[in-house]
């Protein structure tokens, strides 16, 4: 079978049964369906019912009622336990006529028709689509060849989404020629991507196929040539349940306790406002992309405005051009490292003032053949060379945090590197050791704290969080 073949699993059936007469206990039996051989649903939804078939029924003949409960629906049959009311006088035969099918969802498309806005411009055009008052979206493109604008914000922002119908989960779904082969790659934490097998046998097909996201989440093809990725602003479910298609779960609003360990009804009657970004080029620019956009997507630049007579009043009275950054750095951070923590925090560590500094490696290991390359020069993007010969996509980047900031501004004195959490320098840092067997069988050491950085010069190697209390 097909591990995308989502057509419905289905099976009938007609069987005899007889309770013994003068039986007061539970009669316990077990039906084998027909087709059990297909029928590869794990647990089954069960639909029977009991008809008397001997005594006969007729004007005169006694009805003999009993008490069933369905047990052990699995994908080969199930049991029925039977309980006489009372005890019968003579046996009885009952037919049971059955169902079984694997648990599903009822679609329904939000149909037309739907008021579609077209908005052209020199440096954006939109599609505004609004299908009902609480259903609306907006696909926009930029007109414009920067790297950083090369997708299709997907957004809910016009008017809103929800509050949605009861009982309800909706869903936005995109559809693909990608030969995804069952698999997705979600990256809940924006540092690794896990992949993700859709499995067709699961006792809840649908459900269980869901996975947390948080940021990206990409289906490719066969060969990795092409990809296509969804960025989110805030999180969501999201699966893959055919080849080429993926979809995310925007909101739900639920009439019961699932029982799965919230305790509450998800009874949520508010609006959401998600965006998320849509990418979808070869391989190598999505994996750059969807790290760039994730990381302006959620620290976007902070917006001001003023009561001012015109924009010239406003220029003149206001320095319009600023930085802190030093002259090596006049491009910004090299495009695979993320300033992610910036701030006054300390006063200690032998200086009266301290900066908490922390620094990013965006990108994975093996991920992208564009940052497979040899620096020359610390933070000049000017003397880079591309190695297309070598297997890594990603390789360890240098920073030089004397030189990133302008010494006008800020003076470097001392760089000290802290744990994570920027709570104790990583030279006091005690771990405990202990000698693991790994999947290879080789025994190695773990545990071992990691050697903290001398002077002002620093490497982050692909997915390292690094952070520093500069004085």
């Amino acid at each position: 079978m097909n591990t995308m073949d989502t057509k419905e699993l289905f099976v009938n059936g007609k069987v005899t049964v007889t309770v013994p007469a003068h039986t007061n206990k539970v009669v316990k039996v077990n039906f084998t369906f027909d087709n059990a051989n297909d029928f590869v649903v794990n647990e089954p939804v069960v639909l029977y019912s009991l008809q008397q078939v001997s005594p006969r029924l007729n004007t005169t003949t006694k009805v003999y009622n009993v008490a069933t409960t369905s047990v052990f629906n699995g994908k080969k049959g199930f049991g029925l336990n039977i309980y006489p009311v009372s005890s019968f006088a003579t046996s009885v035969t009952y037919q049971v006529t059955y169902l079984a099918f694997e648990r599903t969802i009822l679609y329904q498309h939000v149909h037309p028709p739907v008021d579609v806005t077209f908005v052209e411009g020199p440096l954006v055009s939109e599609a505004q689509q609004v299908w009902q008052a609480n259903y609306s979206q907006t696909y926009r493109v930029f007109n414009v060849d920067i790297d950083d604008l090369k997708y299709v914000d997907v957004s809910f922002v016009q008017v809103h989404l929800g509050p949605i119908d009861q009982g309800a989960e909706f869903i936005t779904r995109w559809s693909t020629s990608l030969d995804s082969n069952g698999l997705m790659y979600t990256c809940q934490n924006a540092l690794e991507y896990v992949e993700r097998t859709y499995q067709p046998n699961l006792d809840e097909r649908i459900g269980a196929n869901y996975y947390p996201t948080a940021s990206q989440a990409y289906l490719c093809d066969s060969t990795d040539k092409y990809r296509f990725a969804t960025i989110v602003n805030q999180a969501h479910g999201v699966s893959s349940l055919v080849n080429g298609e993926i979809e995310l779960m925007l909101h739900r609003r639920c009439l019961s306790d699932d029982h799965k360990g919230v305790d509450e009804v998800l009874n949520e009657t508010t609006h959401i406002e998600p965006r998320i970004f849509v990418v979808y080029d070869v391989s190598e620019q999505v994996s750059y992309s969807s790290r760039r956009l994730f990381q302006r997507q959620h620290y976007g630049a902070t917006k001001f405005y003023a009561l001012s007579p015109s924009i010239s009043d406003w220029t003149n009275q206001y320095g319009l051009n600023w930085t802190a950054i030093g002259g090596n750095y006049s491009s910004g951070l090299p495009n695979n490292i993320h300033l992610q923590d910036l701030r006054y925090a300390y006063s200690g560590l032998g200086a009266s003032k301290g900066l908490i500094l922390q620094l990013q490696h965006m990108f994975e290991t093996d991920e992208n053949l564009q940052w497979l390359r040899k620096t020359t020069a610390l933070g000049s993007n000017k003397h880079m060379s591309i190695n297309k010969n070598c297997q890594n996509r990603s390789v360890d980047e240098t920073i030089d945090i004397e030189q990133l900031f302008d010494p006008a501004v800020l003076l470097v004195e001392e760089v000290t590197e802290m744990t994570l959490t920027a709570n104790l320098p990583l030279s006091n840092l005690k771990k405990l050791q202990w000698i693991i067997v790994d999947e290879n069988g080789q025994t190695k050491p773990v545990g071992k704290a990691p050697t903290p950085s001398n002077g002002t010069v620093v490497t982050l190697s692909p997915r390292q969080i690094r952070t520093f209390v500069v004085n």
